[in-house]
């Protein structure tokens, strides 16, 4: 039975909870028109959702690898794609984050009843939320990334794919007051360490989604700690939207396995292989 510990705290920095925070199409919505607003940018968010695998590598489950998080199209059809990532962000964090902004901005082409050339895709943009000075170059809050030719700087693909890195340690060089920013406020309160520290924030502010994003983190935190190994599996079922990261499919296999669970459901929830699936067994 995997059981949380009681004594962690699932901050918005943790994959899960910030999926299930900003699943939300409303959150999903302010969240990124906050960051616009932060930016000076005339665009705003219309659309959300959580990504389907099948977007990303059509009906093939098995590379679970390359799936992307939130995704959201603003008001001139630029599609977000936003990631956040506990770690300190690395070459790995990177290079997942290109595959995701790159997949998705290939697959526009997938649907076949739509006559699109790669001239006319929209662009991809890639939020990154984040901890590390990535290669020292992070002197901003907000840095700006894209695929450009080293000795003329001009960037290859037309404005066709942008990353922006977003360095949460950073914020302890910004002084807290009550009439910050607010994109900078929904900073401190994901970069939070408490529910405590959270609602220091979120009271100050007096946000209404700030506060709904506090409800979704407590209620989040007080069900997994109730939650056991198979409310997690139908939980999955159930929300088939949201996928299981590469990670975390060999130990859920494992669990499914050891309760004598159908390969054939084993296969179906995880995205595993079967001769993968076949070969955990031989070692439990």
């Amino acid at each position: 039975m995997l059981v949380k510990d009681s004594y962690s705290f699932n901050s918005l920095l943790d994959d899960l909870t910030f999926k299930n925070v900003f699943s939300n199409s409303h959150l999903l919505k302010w969240f990124i028109n906050n960051f616009m607003r932060y930016l000076n940018l005339r665009v705003r968010c219309y659309d959300s959702q959580v990504i389907s695998q099948y977007y990303i590598k059509p009906h093939n489950k098995k590379y679970k690898l390359y799936y992307s998080d939130l995704v959201a199209i603003l008001d001139n059809e630029n599609i977000i794609c936003l990631e956040c990532y506990k770690n300190s962000f690395s070459v790995e964090e990177c290079n997942k984050s290109l595959s995701y902004v790159c997949r998705i901005y290939a697959n526009q082409l997938y649907n076949k009843n739509e006559k699109r050339s790669y001239k006319n895709v929209s662009k991809v943009i890639g939020i990154n939320i984040m901890h590390g000075n990535y290669n020292r170059d992070s002197k901003n809050l907000v840095s700006k990334y894209k695929i450009q030719n080293n000795l003329s700087h001009k960037d290859l693909t037309n404005n066709g794919i942008e990353i922006y890195n977003i360095n949460l340690d950073l914020l302890k060089e910004i002084p807290y007051t009550l009439d910050e920013d607010e994109f900078i406020t929904i900073l401190r309160i994901i970069n939070a360490k408490t529910l405590n520290e959270m609602e220091y924030y979120v009271k100050k502010k007096g946000v209404r989604e700030m506060n709904e994003v506090l409800e979704y983190v407590r209620r989040w935190n007080e069900e997994s700690m109730e939650h056991n190994f198979e409310d997690y599996i139908q939980d999955r079922i159930r929300e088939s939207n949201i996928e299981i990261r590469e990670e975390d499919q060999i130990k859920y296999a494992k669990g499914m396995l050891k309760k004598n669970y159908p390969i054939s459901d084993i296969q179906e929830i995880t995205g595993l292989a079967l001769s993968e699936i076949k070969s955990l067994q031989k070692k439990l």
